[in-house]
């Protein structure tokens, strides 16, 4: 076995390869606003963390031969890595907002692109507390809202990015109510968030006005991962 170098370790590598994606940003993306999220009211609101030159690509080689696609909003970050942090946000005038999922020593960074701004409402403490990770029960006691949060709730968190799109093939929505016609399911991605986990029963209501109630939730250290119907009149 050959001796170790001593004058090299992980973390003087990882330096020089996040210096190097920054010089590279440098040259092929924009300025963009980076937020680092401490409250669950307006996270990117008023001042970002910092100002950084990035770009956002579907091909980890960012080779830039076509955009983020419809439908498949994983993205990869090229910005210099020093500082950053699952859950940070990013907002580029050019390309959208990108919230960070997950980062590793050597590679660039894993992100989503949002596609709505959204509110979530649930009962008075609801969601508070690290997220406890796992799947909750998309069926168990579940009731369908109509018209929007019912009464005694609360909004719980504002102005979050998400993506929301098509669930995964084979799943079917189930109200609970006899004879009622199936509600559209969908699924929402959404970043770290401080404090919080999205818990089911909560309703989301996007900035376009649209209105769902989460049914089931999966959260990690990477951010979460809810089912929802539409909200029925």
């Amino acid at each position: 076995m050959p001796p170790i170098n001593p004058g090299v370790c992980q973390t003087a590598i990882q330096r020089h390869v996040a210096r190097g994606y920054g010089q590279a940003a440098k040259r092929l993306g924009s300025v963009a606003q980076q937020f680092r999220p401490s409250y669950l009211t307006m996270p990117c609101e008023p001042d970002p963390y910092a100002l950084v030159m990035a770009a956002f690509n579907d091909d980890p080689e960012f080779a830039f031969r076509r955009p983020v696609q419809w439908g498949k909003p994983v993205a990869y970050g090229l910005f210099d890595t020093t500082d950053v942090a699952p859950g940070d946000v990013f907002v580029l005038p050019d390309e959208g907002t990108f919230f960070v999922t997950r980062f590793e020593p050597f590679r660039p960074a894993l992100a989503i692109l949002s596609n709505a701004t959204v509110t979530l409402s649930g009962a008075p403490g609801a969601g508070s507390g690290p997220p406890a990770g796992g799947i909750s029960c998309p069926l168990a006691g579940y009731q369908p809202g109509y018209g929007g949060a019912t009464a005694g709730t609360v909004v719980l968190a504002t102005g979050w990015p998400a993506w929301i799109g098509e669930p995964g093939r084979g799943y079917v929505p189930q109200t609970g109510t006899p004879g009622a016609l199936p509600a559209a399911a969908l699924l929402m991605r959404l970043p770290v968030m401080p404090g919080f986990s999205p818990t089911a029963y909560m309703t989301v209501a996007t900035q376009a006005g649209q209105a769902y109630t989460i049914t089931g939730v999966a959260s990690s250290q990477y951010g979460h991962e809810c089912l929802m119907v539409t909200q029925q009149v």
